[in-house]
């Protein structure tokens, strides 16, 4: 079954654990929707590995 990642708004408890706002979980696509339809979480950002600076960027970040 395929997980969904998402990050809590809110404190939660899953699958008898406490979790606290910020904090990532990976959890099955029913799980997904019953947090986001109460609010309490929304779709977790993409881990972005580090991005390659253009030469413009270099210069204005010295």
């Amino acid at each position: 079954m395929a997980q969904t990642k998402i990050t809590l708004l809110a404190p939660h408890k899953h699958a008898g654990k406490q979790y606290q706002a910020g904090e990532v979980l990976s959890v099955d696509e029913q799980s997904a929707k019953f947090i986001l339809n109460m609010g309490i979480g929304k779709p977790a950002e993409p881990v972005r590995k580090n991005p390659k600076l253009n030469t413009e960027d270099k210069q204005n970040a010295k």
